[in-house]
């Protein structure tokens, strides 16, 4: 009996034995050992960490640009009531380009030249000799849009501009200047908006002769319910250069369009101008003012089938 328990004692530490080392045993598997990883310069491309832009993310680079121009060559022939005649012949190129910084919606520009080649021939109607004259001019305009597409954007404009190039009839050919910004504001909710601009233009014909137009305008637009309420403001003022000549016009109008009804429309406009031209020198300066005044009201109605 003793002899059966030091039998099962002896099998009971065996199998303790070899369940204690099969559990802290490591498994190799046969073959060369791997390799430590390599360290330096291994000849693999890394990927490229992005760093955070600076700036509040803005990127002060133009985007790659967007071409186009035109090539034209235009022939002309005039002939007046006294029988002389006048001919014109030109050659225009105009190249175009427009990109934007970082993003389109944040600042568009465009721009613009172009090279104009005339040559002009003036035959008298007594049968003199022809007069020929060749010119050439260049023409340019640049545009820069701020925030195009918000609530409150801003332009402001550049052109050189010649009418020859504009195919205007011959006889009164003339180079313009204009210089011209614009800003808008409108409120995240609502529907009102605020329009200004100021303009200045300056026209010289080839004769010498300089006008001088400068402009500043305003808009209102309110909406409220069944009512809508639109204010516009004008001044502009005229300058000749060869005499004293001077025009200033002022323009308000006003008009408030009441809609109660899908087939109702009930209108009230009034306006305002102020024209004051001045002519002449010295002595002989003739100044003059008129004012008008206008009111009307009017409603439109459609009767239902």
């Amino acid at each position: 009996m003793r002899w059966r328990r030091h039998v099962r004692a002896r099998w009971f530490c065996a199998a303790l034995l070899l369940r204690a080392g099969s559990a802290g045993a490591a498994a190799f598997v046969p073959g060369a050992p791997e390799a430590d990883p390599p360290t330096g310069a291994t000849g693999r491309i890394e990927p490229e960490i992005a760093l955070p832009v600076a700036g509040n993310g803005i990127r002060w680079e133009f985007a790659p640009p967007r071409w186009g121009g035109t090539l034209s060559l235009d022939a002309r022939r005039l002939r007046l009531e006294d029988g002389s005649r006048t001919s014109q012949g030109l050659l225009y190129n105009d190249i175009e380009m427009a990109t934007h910084v970082w993003q389109p919606w944040f600042i568009q520009l465009r721009a613009g030249a172009g090279l104009l080649a005339a040559r002009d021939t003036a035959t008298p109607a007594d049968g003199a000799a022809s007069t020929t004259t060749r010119s050439l001019a260049l023409t340019g305009r640049l545009a820069l849009s701020v925030f195009p597409v918000s609530r409150f954007p801003f332009e402001f404009r550049a052109e050189v501009a010649d009418s020859r190039a504009g195919g205007d009839t011959l006889g009164a050919d003339f180079r313009t200047w204009r210089l011209g910004v614009t800003q808008a504001w409108r409120p995240e909710s609502g529907g009102h908006s605020v329009n200004a601009s100021l303009d200045y233009s300056r026209l010289e014909s080839f004769t010498g002769i300089e006008d001088t137009v400068v402009t500043l305008r305003g808009t209102a637009l309110r909406q409220l319910a069944d009512h809508s309420f639109e204010l516009s403001a004008q001044l502009s003022r005229n300058d000749r250069s060869d005499s004293d000549d001077r025009t200033r016009i002022g323009l308000v109008n006003g008009r408030h369009t009441f809609h109660p009804a899908e087939a109702l429309h009930v209108d009230t406009l009034a306006s305002w101008s102020d024209l004051r031209p001045a002519s002449g020198a010295g002595g002989s300066r003739f100044e003059t003012r008129s004012d008008v005044r206008q009111l009307s009201s009017f409603a439109t109605a459609a009767a239902r089938g």
